[in-house]
């Protein structure tokens, strides 16, 4: 649940307001609200500006705290991704001990599989949304540190022969940024070909835009330039322009998509076709 309004106080007025409301219709169907358990966060611009108060939620009373997890996102009250990036980067580096003891009992293949399933399932998980231009250039070295490490275990590369570029190419494996424009991309597209759902596709349609010398793929306006607005998902669509096909009506399988990303983005398949 997101309240918005004017001021602090006129905030916490209509969140107490609107949770009576949800949780009367959650116990009208039967189900148990357990009040106590919920958490709240106060977001602001600023990590100087951060505010800790007390709000009503159905009826409980809730101190508000400086982050909060979301589907294993974890949120903070400035809008800042280190803590989640911290808490993946550290989740991450307890399996590299593992990696490295089990490395000379399956091929390069088999292990690189293993590091995807077991590695980058929890390094990009929701990578869409705290891997952007608004993340600190500090944190995205991190990230970019944590991805080639179980590369060069993969390679048996504990002496730094191969750069990161011939990591990326011997192992076949995307990088970072890559990914990032790989998997934005891919939402944006489905989200306007298949017009679902309706909120998010009606609200890309009102800020794309249309250029003379291609006037088959859509540009988008970036609407603010403060760290809050960067967060808009519009503002992370400049990797859009990377695409030269016609995508915006046309009729993509799933696996042409695909295929259609990974030719753009990722640079390993990209300078072999």
């Amino acid at each position: 649940m997101v309240i918005v309004d004017e001021t602090l106080e006129a905030a916490k007025m209509k969140l107490a307001r609107v949770s009576k409301k949800h949780g009367e219709y959650l116990r009208s169907i039967g189900l148990v609200v357990n009040e106590s358990k919920t958490e709240a966060v106060v977001f602001t611009k600023k990590k100087s500006d951060r505010i800790t108060t007390e709000v009503d939620i159905c009826g409980t009373i809730i101190k508000t705290s400086d982050q909060m997890k979301v589907l294993g996102v974890i949120f903070d009250s400035s809008l800042t991704w280190g803590p989640h990036i911290r808490s993946i980067l550290k989740k991450c580096n307890s399996k590299l001990g593992v990696l490295k003891r089990i490395r000379i009992r399956f091929t390069k293949d088999q292990f690189l599989q293993i590091v995807t399933t077991q590695y980058y399932s929890q390094l990009y998980y929701c990578s869409a949304v705290w891997l952007g231009d608004s993340t600190l250039s500090a944190l995205k070295k991190c990230i970019n540190s944590a991805h080639y490490r179980p590369l060069r275990k993969a390679l048996k590369d504990y002496t730094y022969k191969n750069s990161r570029v011939d990591l990326s190419n011997i192992c076949r494996r995307a990088t970072p940024s890559e990914w990032f424009k790989y998997t934005v991309s891919s939402l944006a597209i489905k989200t306007i070909t298949q017009r679902e759902p309706f909120f998010l596709y009606s609200y890309l349609s009102q800020s794309m835009y249309y250029t003379r010398r291609k006037p088959s793929i859509g540009l988008f306006y970036d609407n603010s330039r403060g760290k809050i607005g960067r967060q808009k998902f519009n503002n992370k669509l400049v990797c859009m322009r990377q695409i030269t096909e016609d995508w915006i009506d046309k009729e993509i399988s799933k696996d042409g998509l695909r295929k259609m990303l990974k030719r753009t983005f990722f640079k390993y398949i990209s300078q072999t076709t």
